[in-house]
């Protein structure tokens, strides 16, 4: 076991590896330092049964600093042959400017699932009015590709969510945006649902963009350990 961790502390600064997200996008959010964060994700295509998509995520906060942040991890994505995915970001928290956050995922560890995507974001929160994050992405030119085949690995990433509040604490909502018609192309909707301090449920619908693919519903269980 501490052979894995120390494994995965090296590859998280080396790759950086699923990241914290709104719905779909990364987001400026990062895990706690010493607090692994575990997360089962379940997407189905509409209109079809079983899931699509299975993956078991692991991350966790690395830097103990309150204005720069680290945060790495892996995920586990039970419906493929090559299933083991690193990812990560570096975090400038908001303060009196907005939130900064680098990062990279889907590091897989063969030459077919070698895919990296690059992006940055920045994030602004407003306490009444909810947080919004625009940003731009890079990923891998020979896997993102739009309908007629062409290139099409780099875009706008772009977000709001928002805890409302007024009706419960427990409860959240989210919008997020992967612009272009490559595979992970999409608009998002979600709702989140917290049972208890430290466990949280997302239900998502996913508008998928590419020519011919189908929308996904997503169940998403987040668990902080500690």
């Amino acid at each position: 076991m501490k052979k894995l961790f120390f494994l995965m502390f090296f590859i998280s600064f080396i790759v950086f590896a699923t990241p914290s997200n709104i719905i779909y996008i990364p987001s400026t959010d990062t895990y706690g330092v010493g607090n692994p964060h575990l997360d089962v994700d379940n997407y189905f295509q509409v209109g079809e049964e079983g899931s699509v998509l299975t993956n078991f995520g692991f991350a966790m906060g690395f830097f103990p600093f309150k204005y720069l942040k680290l945060e790495g991890g892996v995920d586990y994505r039970a419906n493929e042959s090559d299933p083991l995915y690193f990812h990560g970001k570096l975090l400038i928290p908001q303060s009196d400017l907005p939130a900064f956050s680098f990062g990279i995922f889907n590091i897989g560890l063969s030459s077919d699932t070698m895919k990296p995507v690059y992006y940055f974001l920045i994030g602004y929160k407003q306490r009444k009015v909810g947080r919004f994050q625009v940003g731009y992405y890079i990923g891998d030119k020979d896997t993102l590709r739009d309908n007629d085949g062409e290139a099409d690995n780099k875009g706008i990433l772009a977000s709001f969510d928002r805890d409302i509040n007024e009706l419960s604490r427990n409860l959240s909502i989210g919008v997020d945006y992967f612009m272009g018609e490559n595979m992970l192309s999409s608009v998002n909707f979600g709702l989140g649902w917290r049972f208890a301090q430290n466990v949280k449920l997302k239900i998502s619908y996913h508008i998928m963009l590419a020519e011919n693919s189908e929308n996904h519903l997503s169940f998403q269980v987040d668990i902080d350990t500690f």
